[in-house]
């Protein structure tokens, strides 16, 4: 079964080059994310500091997000894209070349500042560039060909790590990221003037805080985040804990995101026929279910079959919330408000990095399954309650 038809002009689409561009980029992202962690530990010596480091980086990630639209508002879309690329492969090479902590703190501190503009430049360019008619499809699109990045990263990730080092990760990963800026250049895609009402950074919050429907969309963005917590710090400590080696990681996340591939595309074409809150309401519960069977099984074999089942809720999730999102606000409001919306999901990564060190501390380490799974099943009943497009 082909996931999109590869049509002539869907292929020149620049929503397609877009999205290609994008699978490139998060296969970056995909071999960084898998050996992060460790890479952590092996600066700060132990689970609980990197969660708190991880949580620290984070919130550093949410300021720039709430500044993210005066920034948006002075400069163009295009080039805080292209400038941050720029600024994110050279944090990595700057992973690759060094073992001083000062170094990889400011290192660290650009890419989470970059990676945020980067991140609310994108989500404003694919949208301008995205009908109406077909956002829901295209975002379906990019999500699943940014997911085939995902997909192959972690794999690379694991060989590249134990035949050459960590550092040879980075240096791949600021390769891939090169290509895609210089992909981007070649796509050539022209700014949209949005002429958007300038808003303090108080008059964003009260807009979410005044809107019950968008308030509800920034709670249900930031649901996926006590899941990727779990899948990208926690389980990798665990499965090097137990002396297991990087290529076990790679193997997880590599399961996990297959069944999205599969799924994104064809969910999101079918999304308004069966509405948006049941979509949350599945996804979450099926998160929520994988989070509690965690605490009890911990074996290979589980784990292959437990990151199977998240890779299905997840490609009911991930293209869902922003679409919703989208379909809230008009485009004379995205500059302004498509930034704070995002920063739900950096708050509840930073908080749920905090909250699983904490839980550590004073708890066994298979606690913070019981924990995660609690906080996903209450993200799936308010996710059941959103609003029907």
């Amino acid at each position: 079964m082909r996931l999109f038809r590869f049509k002539p002009k869907m292929v020149k689409s620049s929503v397609f080059q877009l999205s290609l561009m994008t699978s490139i980029y998060w296969m970056a992202m995909a071999l960084v994310e898998t050996v992060w962690a460790v890479y952590l530990e092996g600066f700060l010596g132990s689970a609980s500091s990197v969660g708190f480091v991880v949580g620290v980086l984070t919130l550093v990630g949410i300021l720039t997000a709430f500044i993210a639209p005066e920034i948006l508002s002075r400069f163009k879309d295009t080039n805080i894209y292209s400038f941050s690329l720029l600024m994110i492969g050279l944090s990595y090479v700057v992973f690759a070349l060094t073992n001083d902590l000062f170094l990889f703190l400011v290192a660290a501190l650009g890419l989470t500042m970059f990676s945020s503009l980067r991140s609310s430049a994108l989500g404003i360019i694919f949208r301008d560039e995205s009908p109406d008619n077909k956002l829901d499809q295209n975002e379906g699109m990019l999500y699943t060909m940014s997911n085939i990045g995902y997909l192959f990263g972690p794999i690379v990730a694991g060989y590249f790590s134990e035949t050459m080092g960590i550092q040879s990760v980075f240096v791949l990963a600021a390769v891939f990221v090169f290509i895609t800026l210089v992909r981007f250049k070649r796509i050539n895609v022209k700014d949209v003037e949005h002429h958007t009402p300038k808003q303090s950074m108080f008059e964003r919050l009260l807009r979410f805080a005044k809107s019950p429907d968008l308030l509800k969309a920034y709670v249900i963005n930031g649901g996926m985040e006590p899941w990727w917590a779990i899948a990208y710090i926690f389980i990798p400590l665990m499965i090097i804990g137990n002396g297991q080696d990087l290529g076990v990681i790679g193997l997880l996340l590599f399961v996990m995101i297959l069944p999205s591939i599969l799924i994104e595309y064809p969910a999101m074409k079918y999304v308004k026929k069966f509405g948006y809150d049941k979509y949350f309401a599945l996804g979450y519960a099926g998160l929520a279910a994988v989070s509690l069977a965690l605490f009890f099984f911990n074996d290979l074999t589980s784990l292959v079959i437990l990151f199977i089942l998240a890779g299905i809720a997840i490609g009911f999730l991930e293209p869902t919330r922003e679409t919703y999102f989208f379909r809230l606000v008009g485009k004379n409001e995205e500059e302004n408000l498509y930034a704070p919306f995002m920063t739900a999901t950096t708050i509840s990564y930073a908080i749920m990095a905090f909250v699983y060190a904490m839980v550590i501390n004073v708890a066994s380490f298979n606690t913070i399954f019981l924990v995660g799974a609690g906080i996903l099943m209450a993200f799936a009943i308010i996710g059941a309650t959103a609003k029907k497009h």
